[in-house]
């Protein structure tokens, strides 16, 4: 694949969205072709992990993710990447590891079950503490408090995913700062990147 896959991760109120947003527009403005992508993203599933996923325990929400994200790499992280595109995802395998593990599914067997994912060649991870996440999110009337309401199980996600930038799987951006500093440092990490590709 001659594509460049970059996954933004972080908590909800991290600022992944604005920040692959902000990524995809100054990208294309030179001139690089750019795709900007989320996960979960098959309707039908979200509506299952909806449903059943919180009901029935993280090992089942852990599943119907992965489900999710294989039609998402098959559908549209693969073919972009072939067609040489930079393809930006909000969210990927580190989010199942961090969120369905801390509800306590083995992050081992949540590997397992994602082995067909594409490896990142640049993952990022915008750090903030989950007060600080919950306060942006709540001034949103447009957000749902999707897990936002356990700020223990939040505590929980932040230390997986620290423990993934430990493990040099994740590089860490202090997400905590203003915008146009995460951005800025988001943007140097992606350019270098970019160059040595």
């Amino acid at each position: 694949m001659k594509g460049i896959f970059i996954v933004i991760e972080g908590i909800d109120g991290s600022g992944k969205t604005t920040i692959s947003s902000m990524l995809r527009s100054k990208l294309t403005s030179e001139g690089y072709e750019v795709i900007y992508t989320y996960e979960p993203i098959n309707n039908k599933l979200i509506s299952l992990i909806e449903e059943y996923g919180r009901a029935l325990g993280a090992e089942i929400e852990a599943l119907l993710i992965a489900a999710d994200r294989y039609i998402h790499t098959m559908n549209v992280i693969i073919p972009n990447l072939r067609l040489g595109r930079i393809v930006i995802c909000d969210r990927y395998v580190f989010s199942s590891i961090a969120y369905q593990g801390a509800r306590g599914a083995d992050v081992n067997w949540i590997r397992v079950i994602n082995k067909f994912a594409v490896k990142p060649d640049i993952a990022i991870y915008l750090d903030v503490h989950p007060e600080v996440g919950i306060r942006r999110i709540s001034k949103s009337k447009k957000r749902k408090l999707a897990y936002l309401e356990d700020i223990s199980l939040l505590h929980k996600v932040r230390e997986i995913y620290l423990s993934l930038v430990k493990s040099g799987e994740l590089v860490l951006i202090n997400a905590e700062r203003k915008l146009d500093e995460v951005f800025k440092d988001v943007y140097n990490i992606v350019i270098r990147q970019i160059s040595n590709i």
